[in-house]
Parts: C-alpha cells; sequence; structure tokens
C-alpha cells in the first residue's frame, strides 16, 4: 500500500535481551511473522544490525503487527479528553526501539 512502511526493524541493542525477546513472542502469538536479520545492512540512515528483529508488512497479519508497533496518536475532538488512557504501541511500553523501515530491504533473514 504507498506510503505505508515495508518493514518495522527492532534492533538487537536496544533492551535487554528477555525485554526484546518477549515482544517478539507477543507479535508471533499473535500470528505477525518476526524475521532475524542473519547480516547487517550498512549505508542507510539507520544502520540494520546482524540479529535485529525484522516485521515485515508484506504478511497475512499486517495490520495487528503495525496497531502494536505503530505510535499511537489522539486527536482531540471538541477538546474532550480520550474515552481510554489505554495504549496499543508496545515498543513504548516495553521500552524496546521500533525502527520505520519504508524503502524495501534484503539481508537473508530467518524465521524466528
Amino acid at each position: 500500500m504507498a506510503g505505508d512502511p515495508f518493514a518495522y526493524v527492532l534492533p538487537v541493542s536496544s533492551v535487554t535481551r528477555r525485554v526484546w525477546t518477549a515482544l517478539a513472542n507477543v507479535l508471533a502469538a499473535g500470528g505477525v511473522e518476526v524475521l532475524a536479520r542473519r547480516r547487517a545492512v550498512h549505508g542507510r540512515r539507520n544502520e540494520l544490525r546482524a540479529g535485529s528483529l525484522v516485521v515485515p508488512m508484506a504478511q497475512p497479519y499486517r495490520a495487528h503487527a503495525k496497531d502494536l508497533l505503530e505510535a499511537q496518536h489522539y486527536t482531540p475532538v471538541n477538546d474532550r479528553p480520550p474515552y481510554d488512557v489505554a495504549g496499543w504501541t508496545l515498543p513504548f511500553t516495553m521500552g524496546v526501539r521500533a525502527d520505520v523501515v519504508n524503502a524495501p530491504f534484503r539481508a537473508n533473514p530467518r524465521r524466528e
């Protein structure tokens, strides 16, 4: 889809391995395809390190992955506060960095 991200990348060094793995497991439990990079990709704005997790958006559970990984923004209506203070942005709540990658890339990922 035009304007949508190609993938989300969860860098291997953004948090402890336990928290990073927990987020990957939450995604996988919801049917989201999670891949691990076997080698780094250099020369991009954000270096994609080996071992980083990749969540491609070309998958059946794309909408679910996007709901969980995309930053949620509230738009006020008639100056009313939101009806619910819950957020679904897992990277924020778990302290994991989730980089949006808009350009297609390949780096021989493996399924996690």
